[in-house]
Order: C-alpha cells, then structure tokens, then sequence
C-alpha cells in the first residue's frame, strides 16, 4: 500500500513518503476494527480523525476504504478528490493497515507533515 501511495507521488514528481511507525499501528488497529463491525468509518467516528498517540505533526490526513484488491481500492482512492489530494498532499510520512477478512480488504491510511 505504502508502494502504490508512493509510485502515484512519484509520478506526480513528488518525495516518497517515509514510514510512521506509531500511525501504521494506529492504522492497523482500525482496519482491524472496521473489519470487525463491517463498518467503513474514520478513526474518530464520522469524518473526525482521532489524532491520539500521534506526535510531531502540522498537518494530518486520513483515507479508509475496503474492496477485494489492494490495487482497486488504491484506484478508488485516486478517482476521489479527496482521497487523491491525501495522497498527493504535502505530507512526509504515512502510516498504514491493511487488514483482510472474508475476501475484503480494509485499509486505513494516516498522512502526518512534521513540524
């Protein structure tokens, strides 16, 4: 996932994004969640972002979608305006999840700039 993010910046002419590891956990954890309760929401409930545990950031971003294939979702996430500009923001790091379940993928993306 974090391959795909970046191959679109790169075609973009922008810097890869650097791995978070605290945000890849946060991530991890919601993806696993969404799957759980089979609903696609942001981490914080509605379009609110939950933000805990997550250090040195001026800006945040956040992309949650689910589909059979890592390649469609990140297509769907590029066909969106909202979810492209995430991808292609002024961003430097990234954390991810991707969690599998009955043949659905859940992914959750968290986009952080450094102060």
């Amino acid at each position: 996932v974090v391959d795909q993010v970046n191959a679109s910046r790169s075609s973009s002419r922008l810097t890869a994004l650097k791995a978070d590891m605290t945000a890849a956990s946060k991530a991890q954890k919601w993806s696993q969640h969404m799957a759980s309760t089979g609903v696609l929401e942001h981490t914080g409930g509605g379009t609110k972002l939950d933000t805990t545990g997550l250090t040195n950031w001026c800006a945040v971003g956040e992309n949650v979608g689910k589909g059979p294939s890592l390649d469609r979702i990140h297509a769907a996430f590029m066909a969106s305006p909202t979810h492209k500009a995430n991808i292609l923001g002024s961003f430097d790091r990234i954390g991810t999840g991707v969690y599998l379940k009955d043949g659905t993928y859940w992914v959750t993306q968290i986009f952080l700039r450094s102060c």
